[in-house]
């Protein structure tokens, strides 16, 4: 089954996805192998924050170091936060979804009866765009404002 923007969410790709991203949490393994993950409150403003601020101290200054397994635990970490605070179903994006120049496609995390997406494929590169350690806590907060849903304060 397929959006009417053309998100996937339903094809083997995506259930996988989803089934990693789940056990990571669930088996408490983003504890072990990302930098400055809390056991506690892991989507709290302040935990995020700190997550990302040892995120950019150890790939800020060479991005490319960063392997396609680390990047994807972040993104299982991240979008499954979403999901779980705010109701969101994982999507897959197609590239011209994403960026117009990219043929790769990415994840999403989408919200039922909301008109928006959120790109989890682009939180590591804004965070390192942006590189201010609060990007990651401004997207949940953002979101959870668009869905009128209740988020704390940094």
């Amino acid at each position: 089954m397929t959006t009417n923007i053309g998100a996937d969410t339903s094809s083997v790709r995506i259930k996988e996805w989803q089934t990693q991203a789940r056990q990571f949490i669930n088996t408490q393994k983003y504890i072990e192998v990302l930098p400055a993950a809390p056991e506690e409150n892991p989507w709290a403003p302040a935990s995020l924050n700190r997550m990302e601020v040892a995120f950019l101290e150890s790939w800020g200054n060479r991005p490319n170091d960063l392997s396609s397994e680390m990047r994807t635990y972040y993104e299982w970490f991240l979008g499954e936060g979403l999901v779980r605070l705010f109701g969101g179903t994982w999507v897959y994006l197609p590239g011209h979804l994403i960026n117009a120049k990219e043929t790769e496609g990415g994840y999403g995390v989408q919200y039922d009866g909301a008109e928006h997406i959120d790109v989890v494929t682009s939180l590591l590169p804004m965070a390192l765009d942006v590189s201010q350690g609060s990007w990651w806590s401004a997207t949940f907060r953002i979101t959870a404002q668009q869905l009128e849903r209740d988020y704390p304060d940094p």
